[in-house]
């Protein structure tokens, strides 16, 4: 019995080995998104009613565009290449913020993140989660892609499933520019127990806001929220605890698409130029005018000279009277 053991592992091991030799996950990720952003995003028609609905209804639960929210950052979380904040709307929930800045154009951030089951998703899925539920299923011609997933809990928690749809869309109230990917729950299961492998259904929901800064480069939003159908203490604990795996895709987009720094401040600068052509003009039309007068205030020998302090050097009023002088013209 040990030799036909033994027999067994090493066949297994010789499977193990040729899969890793012959693996093509990632080039097949890419051929996939490339049609994505190619052939599927340019000729799908528009958003259906129920489409635009759903958008509008993540944006009004995560209350996206609500200047009135009271971000604060998630502790341990400074130096993080992910800028991470919550809060708590009214019904106590727990909200997730993040923002990163990824070096890539947004159609493809866009399609990494609707391809819901591509091999290196399901690859962290599995590193997250071992060896749980991914599925998806999207509907040809339409913005719609339905998910589910089941997520390992903590002890002595049971896993949660969640099932919703992505919908995604080109334009935002305050850029039309923008993409948007709204995440919505099929239906609110209520905390029902799965049949099969006895896990509790939970529901989120977000927003992704995907604004294009360069022709490579992309500032990406996702704002959250995530219900485990646990009620009281605990309930927020394991809220706050799902901080970390619903921002976990930034971190990824971030990793993934990072590239040399200088390239991508080259980028930068070149759009900027070609911005300034077609960028609107200035909110306030005496904007250059007060800055000549605040400088030809100071020019009076009889005004004294006011001293401000920079955490890396000291410097006086006259270094910002300069830099106003010198940029003046071009206001």
């Amino acid at each position: 019995m040990s030799k036909v053991k033994g027999y067994f592992n090493e066949c297994v091991s010789v499977l193990s080995n040729a899969r890793e030799l012959f693996d093509r996950g990632l080039e097949i990720d890419g051929l996939v998104n490339a049609n994505f952003v190619n052939n599927i995003m340019p000729n799908t028609p528009p958003l259906t009613s129920k489409e635009r609905e759903i958008i509008q209804k993540c944006k009004s639960i995560v209350g996206f565009g609500d200047e009135n929210r009271n971000w604060k950052r998630i502790p341990r979380t400074v130096n993080d290449n992910v800028a991470k904040f919550k809060c708590s709307n009214d019904n106590n929930q727990i909200l997730v913020k993040g923002v990163v800045k990824v070096d890539e154009a947004a159609s493809i951030i866009v399609a990494y993140l609707m391809d819901f089951t591509s091999n290196e998703r399901k690859s962290s899925h599995i590193q997250w989660n071992g060896h749980l539920v991914r599925s998806s299923s999207y509907e040809l011609m339409t913005h719609t892609c339905h998910c589910i997933a089941e997520v390992k809990a903590p002890q002595p928690m049971k896993n949660r499933i969640f099932s919703g749809v992505q919908v995604w869309g080109l334009g935002d109230d305050y850029n039309p520019n923008s993409f948007v990917i709204a995440i919505f729950p099929d239906k609110d299961y209520d905390g029902v127990t799965h049949s099969s492998t006895w896990a509790v259904f939970g529901s989120t929901t977000g927003i992704f806001v995907i604004d294009s800064l360069a022709p490579r480069v992309s500032n990406v939003t996702l704002i959250q929220t995530t219900d485990w159908k646990i009620k009281g203490t605990i309930g927020n604990i394991i809220s706050n605890f799902t901080a970390s795996y619903s921002l976990s895709i930034l971190e990824d987009l971030f990793d993934k698409y990072e590239r040399d720094g200088k390239s991508v401040d080259t980028e930068m600068r070149l759009a900027f130029v070609d911005n300034i052509e077609i960028v609107p003009p200035l909110l306030h039309e005496n904007l250059k005018q007060e800055c000549i007068a605040f400088v030809t205030d100071y020019e009076d020998d009889d005004m004294p000279l006011i001293k401000l302090k920079a955490p890396s050097r000291k410097f006086n009023l006259i270094d910002c009277l300069v830099y106003v002088l010198i940029f003046s013209p071009f206001l």
